[in-house]
């Protein structure tokens, strides 16, 4: 099995505490995710892309994958009557990712699983308390929609003629 992506781009919104439409304060940022360059292969015990089934091994079988992807992660904030404030919170980084899976042949259970990540590149920003701040208020926003103890009505909706 092989995966390529090109270029794949995820938004997030949530309406926040108050659960409008409306853009203010109480707003939560705008979660956007690229994720570009997306590879996902199966491979051999040395990394090389498999040609062959994976080899069993006493009622076991051993499989290797790789991933290789870059992502950037940003939060939006939506100021009313201005320009959105775009925080990077993570620039374009690549990420490498090998899998070593062991699984029983005869019921599909998993034995063994092994991760191995590689970040390159890593940067951070200066404006790490912005990025943190928008993270949180992030995270306040899927808070809300989680714990929401009513179905969605647009409380300012009626003031709009």
């Amino acid at each position: 099995v092989t995966i390529e992506l090109h270029d794949v781009r995820l938004s997030m919104h949530t309406l926040g505490k108050f659960k409008t439409r409306f853009v203010g304060k109480h707003t939560p940022p705008v979660l956007h995710v690229c994720i570009s360059d997306f590879h996902y292969y199966s491979t051999d015990e040395h990394g090389d892309p498999l040609i062959e089934k994976w080899p069993k091994k006493g009622g076991k079988i051993v499989i290797y994958k790789h991933l290789s992807l870059s992502l950037k992660v940003e939060l939006e904030k939506r100021v009313p009557k201005k320009d959105a404030i775009i925080t990077t919170v993570l620039p374009q980084t690549p990420f490498d990712v090998k899998l070593n899976l062991t699984k029983n042949i005869l019921t599909s259970e998993i034995l063994l699983l092994s991760v191995e990540s590689t970040v390159e590149n890593l940067e951070i920003s200066e404006n790490g308390y912005d990025a943190a701040r928008a993270l949180i208020e992030f995270a306040c926003g899927i808070l809300f929609c989680v714990c929401k103890d009513r179905s969605f009505k647009d409380p300012l909706a009626s003031f709009v003629t």
